[in-house]
């Protein structure tokens, strides 16, 4: 590489490359705030005085309504309410022409508030330039600059509670334990994704006894979300910020370890914000899913996905892969519908290019992990030997992949052109 170009790169990383200081989302940070701290500590004091459960029941209702209220306001609870209201009376009908209407108003509504700007500008644009300015000043006389809190979380849950009637499962019939279902505040920000079957018992199971291991193991949980989070993710966050202020500087091995570290840190903060969801949950008695288990270890893409965000791969694999298809038509169909899945995994956490890179990255060693071995013939069957015998290589050619597919999370897609060849000393 020439000085002129390695002059350019260098500006790259150093034009603000590294930005883990944001939040997975903005709105996880909600869980450490002042207000939220001091005022669910107030509602857990009166909720574990209350021996009722129906008293309870009320209780935690009204906190979820308040937290939402404050947090979202009004011009984000009104749309919420009203699809909310919507996807109620359509799972009440159990109807299947009215329940894919809610559906289709659900994913409309979605499409509409997060990924308007990314399909007019990144792909209306290109075709007809002349109709954007048009488009976007209609737009922003019906829709507010931000998307209603969460909406991400409410499309799949109210998607999953359609389609599970459909399915034949009974529909919820009192609009108060369907608000409580959508609004329950200690997974509304960041998961885990609950399926409602499985929540409305553990509620009411909840709500009815509160013992004291529900509260010891509740305080642990908690306690283990704000060390991952203040001790662990936000420390390794500024360590990893100030190495790549010097990133091209840094010897070859270094520059791996200060990539890799991406992947800690975006697993110690997430990680951290579902230990919190799962222990406020726990201290009121009831049991959400699990979203992670030490993915981090994994030895396959195949295995990390099974440890990842458990309740969004899942909710994928049971909303979007297994209805196109699943594995039933072969390798080649397989593998499309993987691909198809991972980008929409990619899209999910926001409307930009690098999300659907990161989607398509994923499927594709995902799908590189399921058939290699056949796909290569004896050398990939002597690698996969190798692998299953040498935990450590698995381990490693495993991680390589988590830190092209967590850049490509972090990074738009030029800078991690950038950082790529810095890692592959290209001008290093």
């Amino acid at each position: 590489m020439d000085a002129g170009n390695s002059n350019k790169l260098i500006d790259v990383v150093r034009q603000g490359l590294w930005r883990l200081n944001a939040p997975m989302a903005a709105g996880e940070q909600m869980f450490t705030t002042y207000w939220f701290i001091t005022t669910s500590l107030l509602f857990l004091c009166i909720y574990w005085c209350v021996r009722k459960a129906q008293i309870r029941y009320w209780l935690l209702l009204a906190y979820c309504v308040f937290f939402h209220s404050h947090f979202a306001g009004p011009a984000g609870v009104l749309p919420i309410v009203l699809i909310g209201l919507l996807v109620y009376a359509a799972g009440l009908s159990q109807k299947k022409p009215f329940c894919m209407l809610a559906i289709c108003t659900v994913v409309a509504a979605l499409i509409a508030y997060k990924y308007r700007d990314f399909i007019i500008e990144s792909l209306l644009a290109p075709v007809a330039p002349g109709m954007v300015p048009a488009l976007q000043d209609s737009f922003k006389g019906v829709f507010p600059a931000a998307a209603p809190l969460a909406i991400s979380f409410f499309a799949f849950e109210f998607v999953h509670y359609l389609v599970e009637v459909l399915k034949g499962r009974p529909p919820i019939r009192k609009l108060t334990d369907f608000a409580a279902f959508a609004l329950f505040f200690p997974t509304l920000i960041a998961g885990p994704i609950k399926r409602y079957h499985d929540f409305l018992p553990a509620l009411k199971e909840g709500i009815a006894h509160v013992s004291k291991s529900d509260v010891c193991a509740g305080v642990s949980r908690v306690a283990v979300g704000f060390m991952k989070k203040l001790l662990v993710a936000d420390n390794l966050t500024r360590w990893a910020d100030f190495q790549f202020q010097h990133f091209w500087t840094l010897p070859l091995w270094m520059r791996w370890v200060v990539a890799y570290s991406i992947v800690l840190c975006v697993y110690f903060d997430f990680s951290a914000y579902s230990d919190l969801a799962i222990g406020y949950a726990r201290l009121m008695g009831i049991r959400v899913p699990e979203n992670f288990n030490w993915p981090i270890v994994a030895q396959s893409m195949k295995e990390f996905w099974n440890r990842w965000h458990i309740s969004l791969s899942t909710w994928i694999r049971d909303y979007i892969y297994v209805p196109c298809g699943g594995s039933k038509f072969g390798l080649v169909r397989q593998c499309f519908n993987g691909m198809l899945a991972f980008l929409f995994m990619g899209l999910w956490h926001g409307a930009m290019w690098h999300y659907a890179a990161m989607g398509v990255a994923f499927g594709l060693f995902l799908v590189i992990n399921l058939s290699y071995r056949k796909a290569l013939g004896p050398v990939g069957k002597y690698i996969g030997i190798a692998c299953d015998r040498f935990k450590p290589l698995a381990w490693c050619l495993n991680s390589i992949g988590l830190i092209i597919g967590f850049l490509l999370f972090k990074f738009p897609l030029d800078r991690v052109f950038g950082i790529s060849k810095l890692l592959l000393n290209v001008g290093g």
